[in-house]
């Protein structure tokens, strides 16, 4: 962990409970991305002299700010991912903390320590990156900057590495809550499927192979998801197509055997 010749204390179990506290309380009337904008606020609001926030989500080939507290903030996560360099996407600090009291005194990173300064007005940053513990692949950075140099301390890395943890814990539940839903999402569009398959099977006497050939043959031809044309068949008992252009037909059906 990269600090400052500060000397500042550490933090102690009863802030930690402070902070946790608070944050949880929070989160009980809050789910998502909410909870990731919580942890970026209670960055603010509990390290002296933070002025901005942000949790950005790294995986291989991708790089997503998921919450900043403002436009620097942001801009600040642009600069060094366009830069390809700063605390944020350094390699070597993966999986660590990162303080940087004064970016003009620190020669790691000068194009971007030059830049923040001119064009962002940012002095100070604090950088702690945590890799999910279910997909190591995949890293949650948290930063908290501000305008004046030397405000960060080695009481704020016990608090910035605290918060960090936090928003993984929040974007590993958002992720899983997204699965959870995706795979519902998946499991109804089956379902759909599979009944549309049957009506068509029953109504026009026809193979299972033929009645889901028409049915992909028929979300080929108007654009639509394969789901949406089950939906219209169960509801209607018909494979027919929108009336997106004149004199367009509803899909020729085998006959009933007799």
């Amino acid at each position: 962990m990269t600090t400052s010749h500060r000397h500042g204390a550490s933090v102690q179990p009863a802030e930690f409970t402070r902070i946790l506290t608070g944050l949880h309380q929070r989160w009980r009337t809050t789910t998502g991305g909410a909870r990731v904008a919580a942890v970026a606020q209670a960055g603010v609001h509990h390290v002296s002299g933070a002025r901005w926030a942000s949790v950005v989500l790294h995986r291989p080939g991708q790089t997503r700010t998921l919450v900043a507290t403002a436009p620097t903030a942001q801009d600040l996560e642009t600069l060094q991912h366009e830069l390809g360099s700063g605390p944020g996407v350094d390699p070597v600090l993966e999986g660590n903390v990162c303080l940087c009291p004064d970016l003009a005194q620190d020669h790691r990173w000068p194009t971007f320590g030059s830049q923040a300064r001119g064009r962002l007005g940012v002095a100070a940053l604090l950088t702690c990156r945590v890799p999910l513990p279910e997909d190591p692949d995949t890293t949650i950075g948290f930063t908290l900057s501000s305008d004046t140099p030397n405000v960060f301390d080695v009481h704020a890395t016990w608090v910035g590495a605290l918060l960090a943890s936090q928003a993984a814990l929040a974007v590993s539940a958002q992720l899983h809550r997204q699965q959870l839903q995706n795979l519902e999402r998946a499991l109804e569009s089956n379902r759909e499927i599979g009944a549309a398959v049957g009506v068509l099977m029953a109504r026009h006497g026809i193979t299972r192979c033929q009645a889901f050939d028409l049915l992909r043959e028929a979300s080929q031809d108007t654009g639509r998801k394969l789901a949406a044309i089950a939906t219209g068949v169960v509801d209607t008992g018909e494979l027919t197509s929108p009336p997106t252009q004149a004199g367009r037909q509803a899909h020729r059906l085998p006959e009933a055997s007799p």
